[in-house]
């Protein structure tokens, strides 16, 4: 347990985009909120809801634009969210990335946990609306 929480100690100057690339695949959504790293789990009631929303969404999206979820927004080096759903141009999807940059998303979906209410419902919009990002 020790080695894990190691792991995790905070860089020196805080956490960056460039620390995110370096930790392993498994399973645990991390975002950067100004160099503070986020870390949860998203239980199956989320997910689904994330689903359910992805398929309505997608079902009546223009063509242009595409719709996934829980791909990774870079904002910017010590800024980085993940959206529950996610739109963006059909040119950025095509490329087929794991991260996208603000200007390529045309909206972010955040669905409210009651582990993060403040963070979903409060800082994140006006995070996402700083970056030019539509929220909802």
């Amino acid at each position: 347990m020790t080695t894990d929480l190691e792991s995790f100690r905070p860089p020196p100057g805080g956490w960056t985009t460039d620390h995110l690339d370096l930790l392993p695949e498994d399973g645990h959504r991390r975002e950067l909120l100004d160099g503070v790293l986020l870390m949860s789990l998203r239980g199956r009631t989320h997910q689904s809801i994330a689903a359910l929303l992805m398929v309505a969404l997608d079902e009546d999206c223009p063509d242009g634009y595409d719709v996934t979820q829980g791909v990774e927004v870079r904002i910017n080096r010590t800024r980085s969210f993940i959206p529950d759903v996610l739109v963006t141009t059909a040119t950025a999807a095509a490329r087929e990335p794991s991260r996208y940059e603000p200007h390529e998303v045309v909206l972010a979906v955040e669905i409210v946990s009651p582990s993060t209410r403040s963070i979903d419902r409060v800082l994140k919009p006006a995070l996402y609306a700083q970056a030019g990002i539509p929220f909802h």
